[in-house]
């Protein structure tokens, strides 16, 4: 059974090789063709070559070292792009050392170094587990750069097609026109058509190998049945001792001081671009593979085993190679399993090409352009022109939708017209731009005054309504994201807007994730220009030791503004803003003590109430910390606090930890819920500093209702009036903060 099963496991892989080849050889080819173009058509036979050996190798050892284990390794469109500008590069850099000998193989050395350097970078980043940075790139950026790549394949093989004899300029093949050779261009067109027809007819062999095959023979036989109408150029003999122009074989006395300091900086940054490039498509590649077999894989692996293979590849090549889907799901779906289809199929490879090559190099150019103009036109990601197509018909354009598909054309434009690198960079500004717009303009979550939301302190009526007619001192601004020099002007203007009757504004930065210091500046300004006007700032959610206080103390802002004005939350903060403005209006006396008569739950009571209420009551004085009542007590007696300050704390049943709830003012009555409902306690009172309370056991109250129950009622009666009027406020606080 086991020997059966290996068996069947190395049939699969076989077959797997043996599919992923034949995709894989035609497009190492192509590809190498491609990326080289500018050396020139001499240099064609060479390109063959470094194509084919950059498959071979990073096949080979991303294989070995990946984390998946039928990804297959070979060139890409968008690293074959890559490698043109990288070859351009170079040549306008090398071209002034005319003492230097051998310029195609200082060239391609150069390139070589390039792609060893983001082999390097590439294992790096997965060694280190921080491959992930690469998904950050945006979406339109890579849509608009995939399709610049394969409008740049496309363009790029346009004077092959054609049969015209030229360096690639499209201004050129325009001007040229009247040169092409119609039989040439004709058979090209011929071969794109088979690998269409190929891609959706035939399931047994892959369109490119198809498109090469039936290109090659109409090709041929065209020539033999017209030999006068056929012109266009074939690849070239194809010899193995061309490969002294790969790295391998560069001479180290070829370089010179002034030459490496020339090309130092495009190695460092081209070797980069290799990196990130060839990083996405690998991990895009191995994220599609494991959807498809419901397996997951490491990616930070997959990078450490195509760093690998792109920096074994530089000792033999120059061309950078990336995970293939197209090529791996071939590999899949003939039934490869293990890694070892990967190593198969480089071997493969390489026999196929040690055996054929010179019938490799009689394949004619135009049969392989018209192969990579289809691959080309497959590369195309047309959802951002989806959507566009979706938004128009419902004739809503879309803000978003239109600034994605402008980033996705300029990101094509300059990538054709202008260069790759340029392409990117520009993308990743413009969408950054519009991100700090964004975020910039909507870092005031909300905003209000505090005659309508008030602090969750419970309070005595009189303190109520005096609040509702002088909350409006108090205006309260919510902040979220970044505070940053993007957002930071923002919210000092909207302050500087709305405070003009404010005493006190309490920025609330709870949803606030970073500050910098412009953010830092802005907030000292803010608190600078209400002192100047008798107003005072005050922050919430800041306290010693959190991430934003530390970059506030850098700055000295925290002393600048006064510890004292920041608090744990916003509560806090409006607590402290309503007790100044009860202060000030004689509402309220620090510390002062309640006469039984003053509280809500008397309203309305004679003398002759109050007494026989009062000798039912049991004073008591409490310290700091002390718990009056706890969570879950069965007791149902009632409590009025007539000095001090109590908080109301429940446990969190998802850590055990307690958290403050609201607190209690004096002149007020608490616990009356459990004497209604006789339920046990939902939340604990613990004393903050000293307290008075008199406590009405649950026994004196049912005494109380049996002797005197038109007080008892009454008393009831103002419970629930002062619960009702609690109740009220709350809805009003809700409505406006769903409102704002």
């Amino acid at each position: 059974m086991e020997k059966h099963r290996t068996m069947t496991t190395i049939k699969g892989d076989f077959f797997g090789a043996v599919s992923a080849a034949t995709i894989n050889l035609p497009m190492a080819i192509g590809y190498g063709i491609t990326g080289f173009f500018a050396l020139g058509n001499d240099f064609i036979p060479q390109a063959v070559i470094l194509g084919v050996n950059a498959t071979i190798f990073s096949c080979l050892f991303t294989a070995l070292f990946s984390g998946t284990p039928s990804l297959i390794s070979g060139p890409s469109g968008p690293l074959t792009v890559v490698l043109i500008s990288i070859v351009a590069k170079l040549q306008d850099t090398i071209a002034p050392f005319t003492y230097l000998q051998n310029h195609y193989a200082l060239v391609v050395g150069s390139a070589a170094l390039c792609l060893m350097v983001g082999g390097l970078l590439q294992s790096f980043l997965g060694f280190f587990r921080i491959g992930s940075m690469v998904k950050y790139v945006p979406f339109p950026v890579i849509s608009g750069f995939v399709n610049g790549i394969a409008l740049s394949l496309i363009l790029h093989q346009l004077p092959n097609l054609m049969g015209i004899d030229i360096s690639y300029k499209f201004v050129d093949v325009i001007r040229f026109l009247h040169s092409t050779d119609p039989a040439t261009l004709s058979i090209g067109i011929f071969t794109f058509g088979s690998v269409i027809l190929a891609r959706h007819y035939i399931s047994n062999l892959s369109p490119p190998l198809f498109g090469l095959l039936a290109g090659t023979t109409a090709y041929y036989l065209m020539h033999a049945a017209l030999p006068a109408a056929v012109s266009g150029r074939v690849i070239g003999d194809i010899r193995i001792d061309l490969l002294k122009t790969a790295f391998v074989g560069v001479s180290w006395r070829a370089f010179d001081l002034k030459l490496a300091a020339s090309v130092l900086p495009e190695v460092l940054f081209f070797g980069l671009i290799i990196c990130l490039i060839s990083s996405v498509e690998t991990m895009m590649s191995s994220a599609a593979i494991g959807y498809r077999t419901g397996d997951r894989y490491d990616s930070n692996k997959d990078l450490v085993g195509q760093g690998i293979g792109n920096v074994a590849a530089a000792f033999f090549s120059a061309m950078p190679a990336s995970g293939s889907l197209v090529r791996s799901f071939a590999n899949l779906n003939s039934g490869a399993k293990t890694r070892w289809s990967g190593v198969m199929c480089s071997l493969l490879i390489l026999l196929i090409f040690l055996i054929a090559r010179h019938y490799l190099g009689r394949i004619p150019l135009t049969v392989l352009a018209g192969v990579i103009i289809a691959i080309g036109f497959s590369l195309f990601d047309l959802s951002e022109f989806f959507l566009l197509r979706a938004a128009l018909r419902s004739k809503k354009l879309n803000r978003d939708i239109a600034l994605n598909l402008m980033i996705n054309l300029t990101v094509i434009v300059l990538t054709v017209a202008v260069d790759l690198i340029l392409a990117i960079i520009v993308g990743i500004l413009i969408t950054t731009a519009n991100f700090v717009i964004k975020t910039g303009k909507s870092v005031v979550r909300r905003k209000f005054r505090c005659n309508q939301v008030q602090s969750k302190r419970v309070r005595n009526i009189k303190q109520i309504q005096f609040l509702q007619e002088h909350g409006n001192k108090i205006l309260v601004v919510e902040l979220q994201g970044p505070l940053f020099f993007g957002s930071a002007e923002e919210v000092a203007r909207e302050i500087d807007v709305s405070n003009h009757d404010a005493q006190y504004i309490v920025i609330n930065m709870k949803r606030v994730s970073e500050i910098d210091v412009t953010g830092t500046r802005y907030l000292l300004q803010i608190h600078d220009s209400l002192k100047k006007h008798g107003k005072t700032l005050l922050i919430s959610h800041i306290w010693e030791g959190d991430r934003l206080w530390d970059a506030l103390s850098y700055a000295d802002a925290i002393d600048k503004i006064g510890r004292d004005n920041f608090f744990l939350d916003m509560d806090r903060a409006l607590e402290y803003a309503e007790d100044q403005i009860l202060y000030g209006g004689l509402i309220e006396i620090p510390d002062r003590e309640y006469a039984l008569s003053e509280m809500d739950i008397f309203t309305g009571f004679s003398e002759e109430e109050m007494k026989s209420v009062e000798s039912r009551l049991l004073p008591e004085t409490y310290k700091s910390g002390d718990v009056i009542i706890r969570e879950g007590d069965r007791d149902r007696d009632l409590f009025m606090l007539v000095r001090g300050t109590v908080s109301v704390k429940v446990k969190l049943q998802s850590n055990r930890r307690e958290r403050r709830l609201n607190s209690i003012n004096a002149g007020v009555t608490f616990g009356e819920i459990a004497l209604l409902d006789n339920k046990p306690r939902s939340a604990s009172v613990v004393v903050e500093g000293d307290a008075m309370i008199y406590r009405l056991p649950y026994d004196n109250f049912l005494d109380l209702q049996l002797s005197e129950p038109n007080v008892a009622n009454k008393l009831i009666l103002n419970m629930a009036l002062n619960l009702s009027t609690r109740l009220r406020l709350n809805t009003e606080e809700i409505k406006v903060l769903v409102e704002n």
